[in-house]
This record gives structure tokens, sequence and C-alpha cells, in this order.
């Protein structure tokens, strides 16, 4: 073996466990080591490592080779598994879901050999010009080269953190309308997840929720994204966060635009894993019984009958659908009552129209935290709130009620967040003789 392969084998070797470690690092992110789309990211890049490894000759057409076996093997799994399904007037990605779910691998595969052939060739110019250098240059390069390359890796994971490290940021609202025997209740908010899962089935997220021990989870809108509907990963972070505690869910803006058949499958998919749609209704909740009552019209609620045989326990929690935050749908179904008045709204630049009506404390997200947070200017834009918003997240007290804004877990539009991690929000009912919502 002369110098040159050897040489090549162990710039293989090094870029083999680089990539490695990465692929490790992604994992441990995420929560688990179940696949990740991350793994077939890398996987062209890091089978052509291999195969240089155990040959050093260069093949041509190598890392299409790879593409085109790892695919085939894919499409042979999935022919395996079931037959091509139907496609019906559904959007590309729950088509690769339902009808070709191998298409998704093979795209981000074809994702990685891209990358793998991009980086070839500058490495091709790279060298071409590092053999026509003096040593003494050849050495300045070879440093320049390693800073860059440093620079780009800490730059991709600190993204990477940003957009999948979930912060938990605990609260407490104090309250004389908490009862002594909703003191320390605690209330678990998930928002925009955007068809986001955090590992597979959701491993991440979950772990975090069992961890803050809710006794009631909140979905305060956009569980799926409008531009990539899955709307059976939505379910399968639904069925696992039922195990956990009790789950209600109000409509987001993204969830609001979806074809009425997606609209239909998502909600009747919740009732069935045993969460509750609040389609702009009230529903009376006892920590010990569970739902007393539950409509649209607080003029059908009788307080005096529904709460005569439950302990002192009970809440009232309010969920309006995106459909109705502006409209005046919210005083048919807020109730003038002595008990906590709960709100789930989607989006809190609507606060001043939520006030209107005697509502205690309000769950709210769809800002994102504002997507971009610049030190010594805050958050740059929101959805519904333009440029330099004001409810990104956070609390924020109005009139006399209390808004708690998520920062959400997953993006939409623009896939990047920076100074600005997504947040699951954990808020711990205590009775006080004042109100309060308190970091």
């Amino acid at each position: 073996m002369n110098n040159g392969q050897t040489q090549s084998r162990w710039v293989f070797s090094i870029l083999l466990m680089i990539l490695a470690a990465v692929n490790i690092a992604t994992h441990l992110l995420v929560g688990g080591f179940t696949h990740s789309y991350i793994d077939d990211l890398l996987a062209v890049p890091m089978l052509y490592c291999t195969v240089r490894l155990l040959y050093t000759e260069e093949i041509r057409f190598l890392p299409e080779i790879i593409f085109a076996v790892r695919t085939g093997i894919q499409f042979l799994i999935y022919l395996f598994r079931r037959t091509v399904g139907t496609v019906d007037n559904v959007n590309f990605s729950q088509i690769a879901r339902e009808g070709l779910p191998y298409a998704k691998t093979a795209l981000v595969c074809f994702a990685g050999m891209v990358g793998l052939e991009c980086g070839r060739i500058l490495l091709r110019i790279f060298r071409q010009t590092y053999d026509h250098q003096s040593r003494q240059r050849r050495r300045l390069m070879m440093a320049e080269l390693f800073c860059i390359v440093l620079a780009l890796g800490g730059v991709a994971g600190y993204f990477a953190w940003e957009d999948n490290a979930v912060t938990v940021s605990h609260y407490t609202y104090e309250s004389d309308k908490v009862s002594p025997a909703l003191d320390g209740f605690t209330i678990a908010q998930v928002s925009d997840l955007h068809n986001k899962t955090f590992g597979e089935h959701s491993y991440f997220l979950i772990g975090k929720l069992k961890a803050a021990k809710p006794d009631m989870i909140v979905v305060t809108g956009d569980l799926v994204d409008y531009n990539r509907t899955d709307i059976d990963a939505a379910l399968d972070f639904i069925a696992q966060a039922v195990r956990i505690a009790p789950l209600y869910y109000v409509t987001g803006n993204h969830d609001e635009a979806l074809s009425l058949p997606q609209i239909y499958k998502l909600t009747q998919g919740i009732e069935q894993a045993g969460g509750v749609v609040l389609d702009s209704e009230c529903a009376v909740i006892s920590r010990s019984q569970g739902i007393l009552w539950r409509g649209n019209n607080i003029g059908d609620y009788r307080e005096d009958i529904v709460t005569a045989n439950a302990p002192d326990d009970v809440f009232n929690l309010i969920g309006l659908a995106n459909v109705n935050l502006f409209r005046s749908k919210i005083e048919y179904i807020t109730p003038h009552s002595a008990h906590l008045n709960i709100l789930l709204a989607h989006q809190p630049q609507a606060v001043e129209h939520y006030v209107t009506e005697p509502v205690d404390l309000i769950f709210s997200g769809h800002a994102h935290g504002g997507q971009v947070r610049l030190p010594f200017f805050g958050p740059v834009y929101a959805p519904g709130q333009g440029f330099s918003p004001k409810y990104t997240e956070g609390v924020y007290d109005v009139g006399s009620a209390s808004m708690v804004v998520s920062r959400g877990l997953g993006n939409s539009v623009f896939p990047i967040r920076i100074n600005n991690r997504p947040e699951l929000v954990i808020v711990e009912l205590k009775q006080d003789s004042g109100f309060h919502l308190l970091p």
C-alpha cells in the first residue's frame, strides 16, 4: 500500500468518525436512538466513506450507486409491507406518507447524495489549488479549511440546538379563585407543534411531559401544519399524551386551513384517542370527577345543579376555536361564576377581545416566540402582529386576566429559530388573595 492510499484511508476514517459522531449527537439531542431522518441524510456519505475504506480506488458514480441501491431496498421493503394505495387530492407530503411511504426516505437520501457530491467538487477544487502552492501556503490553507469546517459545524450545531432542544418554562398562577382543592393543580401547555415529532413517537417531548407530572394537558392549536400535513403523526402524539393526563385541544389557524375530511380525521382521531376537542365550547371540570358539563351555550348551564354534588375542586375550561377568535362567540361560552375561568385561544393578539368576558387565565401561542429574538431588540416578527410584536412569549397581565404565551414547539414557513428554543409550558395553580402569574 503506497503513501497516497494510506493517506486516503486516514481521511475517510476521520470523515466516517465525524459523520457517526454527528449522527449519535443528533439522536441524543432528540432524546432516543429510534429511527430518525438524520440517519437517511447521512446514510449515503457514511456508506461512501465505508466503501472507500474497504476499496481505496475511486469508483465512478459511487454515490449514485449507493443512493440507487438504498432506494431500491426501501422500495422492496415497502412492497413487502403493503400495496400502493390510491392517491387522493391531498398535498405531496401526505401522498408520500400514505401512498408512497418510502419516498420521503428516498428524498432525504437524495439530499445526502447531493451534499456529498458538492463536498467532493469543493474538495477537488481545493486540492488542485493546494498542489500548486508552497509548503507554507499549504499549511495556511489547511488551517483555513479547518477553521471554516469548525465554524460551519458550530453554526449548524447551534441551529440544531435552538430548533430541537426543548426548554420547560414553569409558572405559578396565584388567585383567590383557586380553591384549596385546586391548590397545586398543574397544567402543561403544548402549542404550535406543526407536525414536529422530537424523536420517534415524540419520545423526547413525551419524556418532558411525563417528568412534569401534569394534572391536565392543553393543546392550544396548530397541532398540524397545512404545508406538510401529517395527521397520523399528530394523532400519534395525542395517543401518547392522553396516557399522561386528560387532554384538551382547540384549533389553530393551520388546523383550520385543512380540508374538511382532514379536519374531521384530526378531530375525530383526538376524541377517539381520549382527548377532548373544545370547538368554541365550555367544559365545567372537577379535579376529582372529570367533566361535569360541556356545551356551546352557557345559557344552558345551571351552576347550582351541575356543581351541587361536586367537591370544591371545580373550574371552567373555555376553548375558543380559531374561527371564532375575533367574533362575539366568547360571550356565549364564558360562565359568570365564582369558579376559575381558564381560556384556551390560539392567537394572543386578540387578548383585548378575550378580556371583555370574565376570563382569569389565558393560554395562547401562535407567535412562535417571534421566531428570531435579537439581543437589545427582542422578537423580530410574529404572524398576526407583524414586526416587533407585543405578545410573543411569557406572561402578560391584561385587565383582570393573566395570559401566558408559549413560544411553541415546531416551525412552519420559516424553519430556523434563533435565541428562541422550543418551549413546553407548565403552570401550577396556587391559592392566594390576589391574582398573579409568576415565573
